[in-house]
């Protein structure tokens, strides 16, 4: 017995028959249309998170049968990943601290994905991929991070002359020598013994000088240009906003991101809840991303109003309601076989006693699956590590419980009906005659219909 929503390791006891055409158009939509917003609402406890944990198993098994066959393998490449990231909204919170939740959902469901580690892997050279900017937005939510940018540019142009007078001496002397000799065979203008005594003075100056002369000289010449330019990264809202939806369109060649928005019926005073949605608004309505906002019915209220209200905000916001109705006493009776092993051997009166017992629970839960489950839970006994109910003797307070659902469904067949309503509206008659029921048991014998009214108002 399990009172959990359903989810792939949890599978849902419930039928659900009442939402099967909704579930189906969700699933079609969700794989084949556009990006978009949705409502889904309903009771608390109700089936609203089994509702959207079906529909993720219903797109698995999509992807499953697609991949049976080469074709259909080959098609189904195609088709991104559709990857659902659930984040809860049970209360109002600034933009600041939405815009986290989102960033923290979408990394921490997409970080650990095969899928993601290979898109990983073939862009580790990319700076400006959607892997390292949600990395960097991820440890933002969490840190104080800075990034500084430096960049330097240096030009340097360098001119060295190096003159060595001892060694250029020691180069021209003998050349000098050489041409003397030659000029003087042709034009004799230098008798011999005075050309060797000239030949050794000069060689011997020379050699003097060649001995003392130390001289060196550099000839530097330096131009130098040098540009520095740094740059330090800034992070507030507009500038996460920026990156957040920059990120989501980058996904969109890898996958599908739906956010189911969740818990917003816990969001119970009014005011809270349309901040909350105007904060939530850009988001919903960008187009980069699937968004299920999961409400109870109180939103459901505000929407169904807000079509007689001058530019409301809800009416604009939602392209497709979807509402989780109260499930109906079949549904329950089938419910209670699956949780309860009826021995095969009870007799029809023993029989009729465990239908007496389902209706008690039916209209003591309100038609509400989680407090249907709860009930069963608070009437269970144990002995030898087995559960059992034990009602013995109690068959005329259970036929009272009985004789009142069937007042309500003679009541819901007759009047509530034939109404033109939305069904979350026929929903809310339903759910006010067993409130009004309640309140007329919580009275006994003496009361009155001021009395409830009074109730009512108080």
């Amino acid at each position: 017995m399990k009172d959990s929503p359903h989810s792939a390791k949890n599978e849902l006891l419930l039928e659900m028959d009442e939402i099967r055409s909704d579930l189906n158009t969700l699933v079609q939509d969700l794989r084949n249309g556009t990006p978009t917003c949705y409502m889904v609402s309903g009771y608390r406890g109700s089936g609203k998170s089994s509702f959207i944990g079906l529909i993720e198993t219903e797109l698995s098994k999509e992807l499953s049968i697609e991949g049976e066959t080469d074709a259909a393998a080959t098609q189904s490449k195609d088709r991104s990943e559709i990857v659902f990231v659930h984040t809860n909204f049970s209360r109002y919170e600034k933009k600041t601290f939405l815009l986290r939740r989102l960033i923290r959902g979408l990394y921490l469901k997409v970080h650990n994905l095969k899928s993601f580690e290979k898109i990983k892997e073939e862009h580790k050279e990319n700076k400006d991929s959607f892997v390292k900017l949600i990395e960097t937005l991820y440890e933002k939510t969490f840190f104080e991070t800075t990034q500084i940018f430096s960049k330097s540019f240096k030009n340097k142009r360098i001119t060295v002359a190096n003159i060595d007078w001892k060694l250029l001496l020691q180069a021209l002397v003998p050349g000098i020598f050489l041409l003397l000799f030659f000029l003087n065979l042709k034009f004799k203008f230098i008798t011999p013994w005075r050309l060797t005594d000239g030949t050794v003075l000069i060689a011997s100056v020379f050699g003097t000088i060649l001995g003392i002369l130390k001289i060196r000289r550099k000839i530097f010449n330096e131009m130098r240009k040098t540009e520095d330019f740094k740059r330090v990264s800034l992070y507030d809202d507009e500038i996460s906003d920026y990156h957040f939806k920059n990120i989501l369109i980058q996904m969109k060649s890898h996958y599908q991101v739906v956010f189911v928005l969740d818990e917003m019926d816990k969001v119970d005073d009014d005011a809270d809840l349309e901040s909350l949605l105007k904060e939530m608004k850009p988001y919903l309505v960008s187009g980069v991303a699937s968004f299920v906002v999961v409400a109870g019915q109180n939103l459901y209220y505000k929407y169904y109003l807000s079509t007689e209200i001058d530019d409301a905000v809800l009416s604009s916001i939602f392209s497709r309601f979807i509402h989780i109705p109260l499930l109906t006493p079949e549904s329950f009776r089938k419910l209670f076989q699956k949780i309860a092993m009826v021995p095969k051997e009870v007799s029809p009166a023993e029989r009729e006693l465990v239908n007496l017992y389902v209706s008690y629970l039916i209209v003591k839960s309100k038609r509400i699956p989680r407090q249907f489950i709860g009930l069963v839970r608070q009437n269970l006994e144990w002995a030898d590590n087995e559960s059992f109910v034990n009602f013995k003797g109690e068959k005329e307070y259970f036929e009272t419980y009985d004789k009142v659902l069937q007042i309500i469904e003679k009541i819901e067949e007759n009047h509530i009906s034939n109404y033109p309503f939305d069904q979350a509206l026929k929903d809310y008659f339903t759910m006010h005659l067993f409130l009004t029921y309640s309140k007329m048991e919580r009275l006994g014998k003496d009361f009155t219909e001021d009395s409830l009214i009074n109730l009512s108002n108080e």
